[in-house]
């Protein structure tokens, strides 16, 4: 059995306190529940009362548990990660320290926790933005808060805008094209099955283009070309019902659209949500903290609460941001992979150049990333592996086929984590705008 970690870890100590750290009396006693589990002890009776620094607090009660032995050390790793479900960097310590405990959250598990978490700080930073439009101080407001508030929403705006577009778009991705992709294949025949799969998607596709077409009608400064191209292309997918040459030609153009304006408008999601003035807010919460109406113990514990929050809502954001980049970069390779993969006779060198390149961006990934790593991905890279050692080249296409899906798959979890990130982050708008009409 592995020895335990220490909980003398700089590291851990600062995840714990600031999981805990909100000041508020729930806070406290959360983590007291923790450690009351592995001691049978208060905080109170042991370390000390919620008027401490939480850090304090963590580091007295660490050092009693490690006094108790290696198996309350375990015991209170583990408590802690299951409290915590949805805290990244415990999930990444975790992993690093005590993979053993691992287990005990999966990472569906994690990703629903962390989202829940992150709505709850938005509830919270919501309502105390409420409170401040409320209490009538809105024209207390100075300007350079109106302006940085002002820079929030647009981003906000910016965001939502980009978020629409490739939500639509996505849902053109993984349906009617990962449907009828195969039929690029040159050979693909038209049966009747095929016939009524085309005519059924051609239907979807018409659906997302009035989608399109309605989202993008009042914006400014925005390039549409590409909405004709996809039109267009639906046309050609529709002759493609009688005509394969046809068909094949409109889905290759739907496969460019895809690829370019999923990449932009993904990076414009990403450019918004990172241009979020976070700490500008933050700054506008600590103000206000000064006002003589917020002087009572109530008002000053929910503008910290609201001030915790804040900073754990940045702090996971730029964690899925930075995730998502590393992504992008492997879903990049994938396009490359997939097009040589749709030649007739895709060539050996360009499949092991492609595949070498992919591979140090995904070590690099796994590195970067291991608590979001999935293990199906090491059976497949192995397969290929293999596959390409060995003589037979069908083998070789067949197993880098199956890989691009499974980690097409990946990225769409990733990919999904951020837009649902955003989902939440959007939902300050309201707040921010009402406060806005006020000042």
């Amino acid at each position: 059995m592995a020895s335990p970690p220490s909980l003398q870890d700089e590291a851990l100590q600062t995840i714990v306190a600031r999981a805990y750290g909100g000041g508020r009396r729930q806070d406290y006693l959360a983590f007291n529940a923790v450690f009351e589990g592995v001691m049978q002890a208060s905080l109170g009776m042991l370390v000390g009362g919620d008027d401490e620094p939480m850090l304090v607090l963590v580091d007295g009660a660490f050092r009693l548990v490690e006094a108790e032995g290696p198996d309350a050390v375990l015991k209170i790793v583990a408590a802690l990660f299951l409290a915590l479900p949805g805290n990244r960097d415990l999930r990444l310590w975790v992993g690093g320290r005590s993979p053993e405990v691992l287990a005990l959250v999966t990472e569906a598990d994690f990703l629903a926790a962390e989202r829940a978490a992150q709505g709850e700080r938005v509830a919270v930073i919501s309502n105390v933005l409420d409170g401040i439009r409320e209490r009538g101080l809105s024209q207390k407001i100075g300007q350079l808060a109106r302006d940085d508030l002002g820079l929030v929403d647009q981003n906000l705006r910016r965001l939502s805008f980009a978020k629409r577009v490739h939500d639509i778009l996505h849902t053109v991705q993984t349906s009617s094209y990962a449907e009828l992709g195969p039929l690029l294949a040159s050979g693909a025949a038209l049966t009747f099955e095929t016939v009524s799969t085309v005519k059924m998607h051609v239907w979807s596709l018409k659906q997302a283009l009035g989608q399109l077409e309605e989202h993008l009608a009042d914006t400014v400064d925005v390039d549409r070309a590409w909405v004709d191209d996809f039109k267009a292309a639906i046309g050609q997918i529709e002759q493609g019902q009688a005509d394969p040459d046809a068909l094949r030609e409109g889905l290759f153009t739907l496969r460019g659209i895809l690829r370019m304006q999923l990449i932009a408008y993904d990076q414009q999601i990403v450019a918004a949500a990172d241009r979020i003035p976070f700490n500008d807010v933050l700054k506008f919460l600590q103000d206000n903290a000064k006002l003589e109406i917020f002087s009572s113990p109530a008002a000053l514990q929910a503008l910290d609460a609201a001030s915790h929050e804040l900073v754990n809502l940045d702090l996971v954001l730029r964690q899925t941001l930075s995730l998502h980049r590393y992504w992008q970069g492997v879903d990049a390779e994938l396009w490359l992979l997939e097009r040589e993969l749709e030649a007739s006779e895709p060539s050996r060198a360009m499949l092991k150049a492609h595949w070498s390149t992919l591979s140090r961006a995904l070590d690099t990934l796994r590195r970067t990333a291991p608590d979001m790593w999935d293990a199906n991905m090491d059976g497949a890279r192995l397969y290929v592996d293999e596959s390409l050692a060995g003589a037979a080249p069908g083998a070789a296409v067949s197993a880098l086929r199956t890989f691009v899906r499974i980690g097409r798959l990946q990225f769409f979890g990733v990919d999904k984590a951020v837009l649902d990130q955003c989902n939440r982050i959007s939902a300050l708008r309201r707040p921010i705008e009402e406060l806005l009409k006020e000042t």
